[in-house]
């Protein structure tokens, strides 16, 4: 796997259910967010990473239309959700490969930082 993951292209579903373009980089640690501006998030503070479209803000998108998706499997077949203890992250990706190596690098890094050193070696 590599070690970190170039900027992709994504969507990010808002709490209301919208869709926000975002670019998103992950780097051993931290997770960029790039839209109207950065968002930094540690990958130490996520308590959860999963694919599919289990959340709310998914929840609120399909339940307004989610005209993109004529299907919710397609949906879920690009969508990832990341947890924090104080908020969701949902996004949707331009199609599943994208989604996977995204979430596979996410989860690769979140180990490393929660293994001990010398577990890794």
């Amino acid at each position: 796997k590599r070690l970190q993951h170039p900027g992709v292209e994504c969507m990010k579903v808002t709490s209301h259910g919208e869709l926000q373009e975002r670019m998103v980089e992950v780097h051993p640690g931290t997770m960029f967010l790039t839209g109207s501006k950065v968002r930094e998030i540690r990958l130490a503070a996520l308590t959860d990473v999963k694919r599919g479209c289990g959340s709310s803000d998914f929840e609120m998108f399909v339940s307004q239309g989610g005209t993109q998706f004529p299907e919710v499997s397609e949906l879920e077949d690009c969508a990832a959700v990341l947890h924090t203890e104080v908020r969701t992250i949902s996004l949707i990706f331009h199609d599943k490969q994208s989604r996977d190596e995204f979430v596979d690098v996410v989860i690769f890094h979140a180990v490393r930082l929660a293994a001990p050193a010398h577990d890794l070696d």
